[in-house]
Parts: C-alpha cells; sequence; structure tokens
C-alpha cells in the first residue's frame, strides 16, 4: 500500500511541476501565469507520459533500494537520469556536437527536473509512511528489552547479587 501511494504521488507532482515551469518565468518576467484551460490538455499528457516512467523505473528502483541507507539520493540520481534520457537522444545521435549548445542541455535537465522531483516526493511518502510505521511501533515496544536474569531483576528493583533469606 505504500509503494502504491508513493507512485501515485509521483505521478501526481508532474502536472504540478509543468505549471510551476510554465508559469514561473512569466511571473518573474512581470507576467500572468498561462490560463489553466491551456493548461490542462498538456497537464494531463504529462501524467500519461510520467506513469509508465514512474512504473516501469520508479517502482522497481523503489523496492530495490528499500533497505539502502542512501535511498533518496540512489533514487534522485535514477529519477534524474531517467527523466533526461529520452531527451538525450538528439546530443547521444550528434555525435556530442549539440552538447555544446545550451538549446540541447535545456530540455535534458527540464525532462530531468521531472524525473528529480517526482523521485523526491516518492521518497518523502515513503519515509513519511516508515516514520509512522515506527512511531507506532515505539508506542507498543520498550525502548530496551533486558535479556538477562540480572538484567531483568535490576529492572525490577530486585538485588540479585543477595541470596535470599533461608
Amino acid at each position: 500500500m505504500n509503494f502504491a501511494l508513493a507512485t501515485l504521488a509521483a505521478i501526481a507532482v508532474q502536472p504540478l511541476w509543468l505549471f510551476a515551469w510554465l508559469s514561473v518565468p512569466s511571473l518573474m518576467g512581470g507576467g500572468s501565469a498561462p490560463p489553466l484551460s491551456d493548461v490542462a490538455g498538456i497537464a494531463l499528457l504529462t501524467a500519461l507520459v510520467a506513469t509508465p516512467f514512474v512504473l516501469l523505473i520508479g517502482l522497481p528502483s523503489g523496492l530495490i533500494l528499500r533497505n539502502t541507507r542512501r535511498r533518496g539520493l540512489w533514487l534522485a540520481m535514477i529519477g534524474f537520469i531517467a527523466g533526461a534520457l529520452p531527451a538525450s537522444g538528439d546530443v547521444l545521435w550528434s555525435g556530442g556536437q549539440s552538447l555544446r549548445e545550451l538549446e540541447a542541455l535545456l530540455p535534458m535537465l527540464v525532462l530531468g527536473s521531472h524525473g528529480l522531483v517526482g523521485a523526491l516526493v516518492f521518497h518523502a511518502v515513503l519515509r513519511g509512511f516508515e516514520r509512522d510505521a515506527a512511531s507506532v511501533g515505539q508506542a507498543a515496544v520498550p525502548n530496551h528489552v533486558p535479556t538477562s536474569r540480572r538484567a531483568r531483576d535490576q529492572e525490577r528493583g530486585i538485588d540479585s547479587r543477595v541470596s535470599p533469606p533461608r
């Protein structure tokens, strides 16, 4: 269930990120944000394009990396590379000549940022579920469970070094 919600969140954030990419430059230049009617179709298309990437690359990566220490970092790198890969075709087929041009790098950065944001949202949702599960588990289980007889006696306030009276 956790991975399903994280997957849906990674897909759902893509139209929002696209809207930010389309509206922030015009707002900073003193203009207005594009109308939602213009962005709605592109946003739906963005979610449809993001879905196979999240399902075929993001979800398996999250499952494989679920117990690693730096899961967020690895997911961020995988997400950026997976997002930038479709736009890098021009650079790869031109023998690297177009890599020198900023116009060739911009689509890679924009699409890579979509993958990066999706991966970070995926990771954040999973971490939220893990923290909730840990806080519930900590309330039910004491921090320290004594293992030896002496430790149990000390916890109960019994001095096991003293022999009982006969």
